[in-house]
């Protein structure tokens, strides 16, 4: 079980391992700088100053070029960012509002819904109060009487209303 005593051991001993590498980079330590992409690797000092050195020797910055050997100033860089992103930002609008009728689809649905963002939930509401023919459903009493009236049905009570026997009827009318 670790404690907070043999937490900060560690921590002690990790930023002493940090900063004795960091001496040893100081100070030349060829095993370690061997890693560097530089020509002179015997001290951290010597290989900063070759850098410092071969980038006072580089191809100046011309934003008029376009060259692997040269480069191009952070304005320019900019300004390149920028005209892409309004390039692109062009292309999208004319896919959204330049395309041909046949494609325009979206903004068509869109208009015609009135941009509602509610109305796919007006959509499914209206599913679920129709009347279906493919499966059992329950209704309630106005419901049930919305939907005879829109098709032109009786009520079964309107139907069946007095229970007449009919072969008594019939019996009777053979006297």
């Amino acid at each position: 079980m670790t404690n907070l005593a043999s937490n900060l051991e560690n921590l002690a001993i990790s930023i002493a391992d940090e900063c004795d590498e960091l001496r040893d980079l100081i100070n030349g330590n060829e095993i370690t700088l061997s890693a560097l992409h530089t020509i002179n690797k015997t001290n951290l000092v010597s290989a900063i100053n070759e850098l410092v050195s071969l980038i006072n020797s580089a191809s100046s910055i011309d934003d008029q070029i376009m060259s692997y050997d040269f480069s191009w100033s952070s304005n320019r860089i900019a300004m390149e960012i920028n005209e892409f992103s309004n390039a692109l930002e062009n292309e999208i609008n004319a896919l959204k509002i330049g395309a041909p009728a046949s494609l325009n689809t979206i903004t068509k649905i869109a208009n015609s819904i009135g941009n509602d963002p509610n109305f796919s939930n007006y959509v499914n509401q209206s599913l679920n109060n129709r009347l279906r023919f493919d499966s059992a459903q329950s209704l309630s009493e106005e419901q049930k009487e919305i939907a005879r009236t829109n098709i032109g049905a009786i009520n079964q009570s309107d139907i069946i209303g007095e229970v007449i026997d009919y072969s008594v009827e019939f019996n009777n009318g053979l006297i």
